[in-house]
């Protein structure tokens, strides 16, 4: 079975167009990504004590997750779901290519492990096409057709008054302006999440 060419290079575009994603929040430092709980809007948790929806992909703490049970806690999803660890430490520092900054990430459903999106593309970019399952780099756990990877949808706050970042006509320098993430994977989670 050979890989269909224009897929491909679809792919190898998007690749592309996360890591300048990348490039530009970790050169302009104007996005911060707090390690916060989405739901309860709480700082006060260990990021040791991040899950992720695996339905819809928002991360929360545990104690958000638990006392939601079986739905996501967000207001504003609620989807029925179950929670994945996510096995990451107090950075956001993809372990392939080392961004410190990623504007997205992936989890493998099957570890928790996080990478960065480029990194995730690429790595099944090059599965593919060499007819073998996407692997988590990290612990070689699969990914395959049917376990689909859990784009996080994190908190993200751009910092304005910085060279790079969105500036606000004069006023409000250093302030900061929550926003969702840029679209994920998901377009069911995008348009839910608009109206946050």
């Amino acid at each position: 079975m050979s890989y269909n060419p224009v897929i491909r290079e679809e792919t190898i575009a998007f690749v592309a167009q996360l890591r300048e994603q990348n490039e530009m929040n970790e050169s302009s430092r104007s996005v911060y990504f707090p390690c916060s709980c989405r739901a309860s809007r709480s700082s006060a948790f260990h990021a040791l004590d991040r899950v992720a929806s695996t339905a819809c992909g928002h991360a929360v703490c545990r104690a958000c997750a638990d006392s939601a049970r079986d739905a996501c806690p967000l207001p504003s999803c609620r989807r029925p779901t179950t929670f994945l660890k996510i096995l990451d430490d107090d950075t956001r520092i993809c372990p392939i290519c080392n961004c410190s900054e990623p504007a997205k990430r992936a989890a493998f459903p099957r570890c928790g492990h996080t990478i960065c999106c480029a990194c995730f593309w690429q790595i099944r970019l090059n599965a593919r096409e060499k007819e073998l399952l996407t692997r988590c780099p990290l612990c070689r756990s699969e990914a395959s057709s049917t376990v689909k990877p859990i784009f996080l949808i994190e908190p993200v706050l751009v910092r304005r008054g910085r060279a790079g970042g969105a500036m606000a006509s004069g006023r409000g320098e250093g302030r900061r302006k929550k926003v969702d993430p840029e679209e994920d994977e998901d377009a069911c989670s995008r348009k839910r999440d608009a109206g946050q």
